[in-house]
């Protein structure tokens, strides 16, 4: 046991509802900093610097890391070095350690190669921690709005082919990558009932639940290079059966006092069954119930809770509708779901990419939820139908640079997809596809269930009443002559917007999460949502 123990990071928040933060107990040592960075990079250098000692600076913080640069003088190469809050105990360390290992062996994403970590807030430092190379590169962020159109141009065909590569290397399951070795040597091997008796009965520490001393990561050298010899590495390509799949990230399992719950965390082999473990935690988060003076608090929760249990019933019951049988199982990839401005890098120069970053809590998802383009051209469209002037983009954010990047995000999305659809004959760019709507708009409002539990109830008002007027249009089909089709159409619009402007229609201050308000817009079509809500 490390010497740390006293030290040891208990999960601890402060705020309310809408500002909860993670508390950081202390600033990390930098002199320890210092001292893993020696051991961890002794291999790594030239043996000039073998003894040398590093600079430790703060490079970048974020809610739940703190990142430090390492640098040598005279060495051109620089390291990050990031202390990690335990806000999920060793599976989001030990996952991202795994997924950039993945990425590196299986794909030519430019991702961080990860040097040395540790899992568990057990050791001197007191928290979990990473050291891994330093990406090379602006951020796309920094630069964007000055870059040739021609060059933006290749670098959506290049993310295009990054993501494809993704999309390529198929899993069977849903949740989250590891090393199998890691799970199998963490708490005697990774099963649902071990994790739910370990969150039934979790240890305490001065009133506050402490998961340090039953989440016990390990302290690993890098993921690449088993020997060294004469200050070179001897690189092995992980296998594919050193990767497994295991617990998927989701706020629903993990935030505030949800960790302590037992539940099915994954992997999944449905999408029906990660659905239903996403709802079954919120009845277990429900039926917990809330202590007076914790950020989960609120003095209604007690009267509200009834309404909250049945409202999670209704969505269990309509999963069989939302997830058939025949669209339940697909191939599932990795998805980044923060690929941002911010988290790409290129050169200054050429413009080209160097890395993404932040892989941290990604999740292996089914296909069919992994499509859609880069976050950062995924706008609005503009609100004019001819092309915009350039602006001047030194003068800071306006209207009128909102809209020329509109119009350029609509040609790159465009680029986008036929990039992807060139890359794959199976890609479906159809991004109104019903199916596939209705499902991440089902999994948005599970979420909803208890944090905004209204907008959640009146999802599944507006999808009943899609269902109620899919029948209603099948009826009035057997009732269509084929030579009173136009009239038949006209009948069927009329359906349509009558059931549309029912208790379930969506209103101006309800943000619209899924296709069902466009339901009268395609009843135009003679294949009127044959597949709607299947």
């Amino acid at each position: 046991m490390s010497t740390a123990t006293s030290k040891r990071n208990i999960l601890k928040w402060e705020g309310n509802f809408f500002n909860r933060a993670r508390v950081w107990p202390r600033e990390p040592d930098l002199a320890v900093i210092k001292s893993l960075a020696m051991e961890h990079l002794a291999s790594e250098l030239p043996h000039e610097f073998n003894r040398a000692e590093p600079k430790i600076s703060d490079f970048a913080y974020g809610a739940f890391n703190k990142l430090y640069l390492v640098t040598y003088d005279g060495h051109d190469i620089s390291y990050v070095f990031r202390a990690t809050l335990s806000v999920i105990p060793f599976y989001k360390t030990e996952s991202e350690v795994a997924t950039l290992a993945y990425l590196r062996a299986k794909t030519s994403i430019p991702v961080p190669r990860v040097i040395a970590w540790n899992s568990s807030a057990d050791n001197d430092l007191a928290f979990e921690w990473i050291l891994m190379n330093k990406v090379a590169g602006v951020t796309l962020r920094s630069l964007w709005r000055h870059m040739p159109w021609q060059r933006k141009l290749e670098l959506i065909d290049t993310l295009a082919g990054f993501i494809h590569q993704l999309r390529a290397r198929t899993f069977s399951t849903i949740g989250s990558l590891y090393f199998k070795s890691a799970l199998e040597s963490h708490q005697g091997g990774m099963n649902h009932e071990s994790i739910d008796a370990l969150f039934e009965n979790p240890p305490m520490e001065d009133g506050l639940v402490d998961l340090s001393t039953e989440f016990k990561g390990s302290d690993h050298g890098n993921t690449e290079a088993n020997e060294h010899e004469n200050g070179s590495s001897a690189f092995k390509i992980p296998s594919d059966d050193e990767f497994v799949v295991g617990p998927i990230f989701s706020w629903i399992f993990w935030k505030g006092s949800r960790l302590y719950l037992p539940g099915n965390r994954g992997p999944y082999q449905s999408c029906s069954e990660w659905y239903q473990a996403l709802i079954d935690m919120q009845i277990k988060w429900v039926k917990a119930g809330r202590v007076e003076g914790d950020s989960d608090y609120d003095s209604d929760f007690e009267i509200e809770s009834p309404d909250l249990l049945a409202w999670c019933q209704q969505y269990l019951d309509v999963l069989a509708a939302i997830c058939p049988k025949q669209e339940d199982h697909s191939p599932s990839s990795l998805h980044h779901h923060d690929l941002n401005d911010a988290n790409i890098l290129v050169d200054p120069e050429t413009f080209g990419i160097t890395g993404i970053v932040d892989w941290e809590t990604i999740n292996i998802l089914p296909n069919w939820r992994t499509t859609g383009c880069p976050e950062f051209i995924d706008t609005c469209d503009p609100p004019c139908d001819t092309e915009p002037l350039i602006p001047d983009y030194d003068e800071g954010q306006t209207l009128e640079t909102d809209t020329r990047d509109q119009w350029d995000n609509r040609i790159l999305r465009g680029r986008f997809e036929h990039a992807m659809k060139q890359l794959s004959a199976t890609y479906d760019s159809n991004m109104t596809s019903k199916s596939r709507e209705t499902k991440r708009a089902f999994e948005t409002s599970i979420g909803d269930l208890t944090d905004w539990p209204k907008r959640s109830q009146n999802w599944l008002k507006r999808y009943r009443n899609a269902v109620d007027l899919k029948k209603k249009i099948e009826e009035k089909r057997k009732e269509l002559d084929e030579n009173e089709t136009r009239t038949g159409r006209d009948v069927i619009i009329r359906i349509a917007s009558a059931a549309l402007r029912g208790p379930g229609s969506v209103t101006r201050d309800e943000p619209e999460t899924d296709t069902v308000a466009h339901t009268a817009e395609r009843a135009t079509s003679t294949d009127i949502a044959t597949d709607t809500m299947k």
